[in-house]
């Protein structure tokens, strides 16, 4: 599910170094501390509005976009 997240919302790709904790959050990808643009991505993809985790808990929002 993470590999998933992680090619559908940043557009890494399967080969891309990227290091996730329990505490990481959108965030740590976001240059302007918007999350709007994650979030929208997000419900589209996953057809999940994840707006209430306002922390942008990456480990959280996986938890709440299974199915």
């Amino acid at each position: 599910m993470l590999d998933d997240f992680l090619i559908k919302i940043f557009g890494f790709s399967k080969e891309s170094p990227v290091f996730i904790s329990d505490l990481s959050s959108l965030y740590d990808f976001s240059f302007d501390g918007n999350l709007e643009k994650y979030f929208d991505k997000i419900e589209k993809v996953y057809n999940k509005d994840v707006r209430h985790i306002k922390d942008g808990n990456i480990s959280k929002i996986l938890d709440a976009i299974k199915f």
